[in-house]
């Protein structure tokens, strides 16, 4: 199998591993065939098949979200004592002259301290944005 394996050129980057799973899987599955072993091949895919089922209703994804936040510089204390109540990571901090721009990667956002920093004089405006990791 290495010396099968050693022919196949992928020319593109496989991100995600479950990408490699299933191109190994069908190769595996190729080569089981082509030599005649199908109860190999039919036992092998059923294995995997189900394994892949339970493990993508077992896993669970956590959706991160991106929080902007821009504001005027001077109350950057205040900023900092609304968002240290959640857990957040620091993604980017761009300053211009007296404004900021603060983006955070969020796990789990609460609503209350989405409209305090809504409400306050000092935050200019807040953008939510979900994307897949």
């Amino acid at each position: 199998m290495v010396g099968a394996l050693s022919i196949v050129r992928f020319r593109t980057a496989i991100k995600d591993p479950i990408d490699i799973v299933y191109i190994f899987w069908s190769i595996s599955v190729g080569l089981a065939i082509g030599s005649n072993q199908y109860l190999i091949g039919f036992v092998g895919s059923s294995f995997l098949a189900l394994i892949l089922i339970l493990s993508n209703l077992i896993r669970i994804k956590s959706k991160s979200v991106i929080l902007i936040i821009n504001y005027d510089y001077t109350y950057e204390d205040d900023v900092n004592s609304c968002i240290k109540r959640i857990k957040h990571a620091i993604k980017s901090k761009h300053t211009t002259n007296n404004q900021v721009e603060l983006t955070l990667e969020i796990k789990q956002i609460k609503d209350d301290i989405l409209r305090a920093l809504n409400d306050a004089s000092f935050v200019h405006n807040t953008s939510l944005l979900q994307y897949d990791e």
